[in-house]
């Protein structure tokens, strides 16, 4: 019988056996009863029971090496946990009251069969997405219509057509693969097409190395369609026994990826047409560099996308972290070859200029934006005695700021190409900011503070 997700997820009694070396598996190891589910957060946590006797408590002694992964075999088939970490225990010295032990757990593949495993080595990640096929030009679905003399639906014509995936080796030695497979299932007059576009990934990587890639991939994803757009599906690979010839993918669930904290908008309808497409950006060259940027500049990216992670900021927050980003971006290009725009010691305006004419026309007056932006940035920062705090200023400063830095990194993911800043910049996603932006700035003296 095979179990889903949900399945172990909405709770699992079982045995589990708690590891500490990840290169292999103690079968020996001493057994614990637990309950595996999930807490009103959200979040995964396992309880396991201890001995009575306060002396057997400690599962490892304080000093030891800490639980790296956990292996359950539980009312609803075998289970593997990663990213395990204790988060405290409740000691009962005699009554009724059972002493437990916690533990959060970020990551769980189900229907593992414990005995084909030889280590906790994940050998592949793969992680698919619905409705993002027309994005990332991976489109397996061709859809034709046919409509009688009376304007009304006569059929519907379905042809599948499996494509070949985009591979590439990552600057970290991943290997990225991006594809779209698809599956037909159900009765004949019945059927369910099932075909998302899968992101892969292999290699040396450790599997939060995976899961972090995936995540900066889902960032990309996200800015596109201006909301989270959560997974449907994942898996992992695990490393097996030589002479077993059994599966050993598994299916996969992920906090940080699937399950979004409270107060982050989830992506409308995946049929609109997105900010840009992943060809704008080079495809997959375009991922390598984004993921590259995340490497050496996550500070400049985390304002970008800080909405599809945690939900809306307040607008001073908000602004602050988008002034010390375009401070930190303008200063980090200043020794780089091709970067004149940087010599400009006046950072919004350098930063302005630097993704070409498109965002100067889309605020309306460059010089007179970076002016305010700055007086509010600095003033916030530093607590200027002289400061004015205007709500409705630091709230269209914080979007257009924001608006900026999204140009910033897209230009950097497609490699300097500023066709990517005039498509964004005229996307009609942006339009009702654009318009209350530029009117807000309109309104304004060129002197902030006045």
């Amino acid at each position: 019988m095979v179990h889903s997700l949900d399945d172990v997820i909405d709770g699992s009694l079982g045995t589990f056996w708690l590891q500490t070396d990840r290169s292999r598996i103690s079968a020996d190891a001493e057994t614990w009863s637990g309950y595996l589910g999930r807490r009103e957060d959200g979040r995964l946590e396992l309880k396991v029971l201890l001995p009575r006797r306060p002396s057997d408590a400690p599962i490892t002694p304080p000093d030891g090496p800490g639980i790296e992964f956990a292996l359950g075999s539980t009312e609803n088939g075998g289970v593997f946990l990663d990213g395990v970490r204790e988060t405290g225990s409740s000691i009962t010295y005699g009554g009724h009251k059972a002493s437990t032990r916690r533990y959060e757990v970020d990551m769980v593949a189900v229907d593992v069969p414990i005995q084909a495993l030889t280590s906790g080595v994940v050998t592949r990640l793969a992680v698919s997405w619905h409705g993002v096929g027309r994005w990332a030009g991976l489109t397996t679905i061709d859809e034709q219509r046919e409509i009688d003399d009376d304007g009304r639906l006569a059929g519907i014509t379905l042809a599948l057509t499996r494509k070949e995936p985009l591979t590439s080796v990552m600057s970290d030695g991943t290997r990225l693969e991006i594809g779209s497979a698809w599956q037909v299932d159900g009765p004949d007059d019945s059927r369910l097409v099932d075909a998302p576009v899968t992101v892969s990934l292999s290699g040396e990587a450790s599997l939060p190395a995976r899961i972090d890639a995936a995540a900066r991939i889902q960032d990309l994803v996200s800015i596109a369609y201006q909301g989270r757009v959560l997974p449907s599906r994942a898996s992992i690979d695990l490393e097996r026994t030589p002479d077993l010839t059994g599966r050993n993918r598994f299916a996969f669930w992920n906090r940080g990826l699937m399950s979004p904290d409270p107060g982050v908008r989830n992506a409308a309808a995946m049929s609109e047409v997105p900010l840009f497409y992943l060809a704008d950006i080079g495809n997959l060259d375009g991922i390598r560099r984004w993921l590259d940027l995340w490497a050496t500049h996550p500070v400049v990216l985390r304002p970008v996308v800080t909405s599809y992670r945690v939900g809306t900021v307040t607008a001073d927050s908000m602004l602050l972290d988008v002034g010390s980003a375009i401070d930190i971006w303008r200063g980090a290009n200043t020794r780089k070859r091709g970067r004149d725009w940087a010599n400009d010691s006046f950072q919004p305006l350098a930063v302005g200029r630097s993704v070409g004419p498109d965002f100067a026309a889309w605020v309306g007056d460059l010089d007179k934006w970076s002016q305010h932006f700055w007086y509010h940035y600095i003033g916030l920062k530093h607590f200027r005695a002289d400061y004015r705090h205007d709500d409705e200023a630091i709230h269209w400063l914080a979007i257009s700021g924001q608006t900026l830095l999204t140009a910033v990194v897209l230009l950097e993911a497609a490699g300097g190409d500023l066709a990517i800043v005039g498509r964004i910049m005229n996307s009609h996603r942006w339009f009702g900011r654009r318009r209350a932006v530029r009117g807000w700035l309109a309104s304004q003296d060129h002197r902030p503070g006045r």
